[in-house]
């Protein structure tokens, strides 16, 4: 039996994410900050966090309630500009219908303009499952730690998709650990959350059922068919998304690791067998470019990176990425090509796999 031992100091973890806060890359756009900067008179900076396409996140103090707090500094770009604004009114909302605050989304606290920036101030949380899957030699969960976050993020997913809304970007990067606090392994190695409380980040794209539908949703890796083909989306790209993460957090590695469209679906039929004749004649112009007058994927003749058909052609099958028969049939039922035919949130949280426990 391995036994582990409790961290609770987070710098013992991951010294990278705890970089000199005085350390700034210049990239144009970005706030430009140093340690003890008050913001708005009240929050004052306490070290860097992290960085997306979007701008920065750094932890901060607020000054009044003494509270450790999480700011996201938004470039000076009016697109992440008008997103942000777009993720504070979506946040705002599900916030305050959250009456039971078991919606496992997280909490927003602030939002204002300041010297030329948008910042919005959220509750501190810990890390995301991505980082201590990457923390840990990118080796996965437990299968009872994924039944947990299984469990929160259809809980979650069901509260959204109950008020109408898609989060359109899934990934591990957006579920974040609630708190900080670790336990060690040091005979495997491995870093385990102290707690399995986790909460959803990142409502910039999310969109309402009546809202207008971007082509193109999802970071790539976590992307459903019917985004790809580009035959309609609703809220069941949701399910497919989750379905991918899920597969990630089991064995530590993304189940489509690929940027190429063309051999993401090759990949896609390699796991799940081959789309259905419907949903490739609703893709329309797609239809052309990928799939021949049999309705068949074009498969290898239109490759033309080696690289993406080594991928697709040593792929393990589904069978040998997850041995344990109940989280194999609970993930295949989630990644059905037809948005159709996935279980809608409510319906997976009744699957024998996470019933089993209850």
């Amino acid at each position: 039996m391995y036994t582990c031992r409790e961290l609770y100091i987070p710098h013992e973890f991951d010294q990278s994410a705890y970089r000199d806060a005085s350390v700034d890359d210049s990239f144009e756009d970005h706030y430009q900050w140093e340690v003890g900067f008050i913001i708005k008179g009240k929050y004052i900076i306490n070290r860097y966090l992290g960085e997306g396409s979007f701008g920065r996140v750094l932890e901060v103090r607020d000054l009044c309630d003494k509270k450790i707090k999480a700011m996201k500094i938004i470039k000076q770009v009016p697109e992440y500009v008008n997103e942000a604004k777009t993720e504070v009114e979506t946040l705002k909302m599900l916030n305050s219908l959250d009456i039971d605050h078991n919606s496992h989304i997280v909490e927003i606290l602030d939002a204002f303009p300041f010297e030329n920036h948008y910042c919005i101030v959220f509750e501190k949380l810990g890390r995301s499952l991505f980082s201590l899957i990457e923390r840990n030699s990118f080796r996965g969960f437990t299968v009872n730690e994924i039944k947990d976050f299984s469990r929160q993020i259809l809980e979650s997913l069901n509260f959204m998709h109950k008020h109408q809304l898609t989060h359109t970007d899934l990934k591990p990067e957006n579920i974040l650990l609630v708190n900080d606090q670790y336990k060690y392994c040091p005979q495997r190695k491995l870093y385990r959350p102290a707690s399995t409380d986790v909460k959803i980040i990142d409502f910039g794209g999310a969109t309402f059922v009546n809202d207008h539908h971007s082509t193109t949703i999802s970071t790539r890796h976590y992307r459903a068919p019917e985004v790809i083909l580009q035959s309609g989306w609703s809220m069941s790209s949701d399910m497919w998304s989750l379905g991918c993460i899920l597969i990630e957090l089991y064995t530590g590695k993304m189940l489509f690791p690929l940027l190429d469209d063309y051999a993401h679906l090759a990949l896609m039929e390699k796991l799940f067998g081959r789309f259905p004749t419907k949903m490739i004649k609703a893709s329309g112009k797609k239809l052309k470019v990928y799939f021949n007058k049999r309705n068949q994927l074009n498969w290898p003749e239109l490759c033309g990176n080696s690289s993406d058909f080594e991928t697709v052609e040593n792929a393990a099958s589904i069978e040998e990425l997850i041995p344990d028969i109940d989280f194999r049939n609970f993930v295949t039922d989630i990644l059905r090509f037809n948005p159709e035919w996935r279980p809608t949130p409510s319906e997976a949280l009744m699957h024998r796999f996470l019933a089993n426990d209850l």
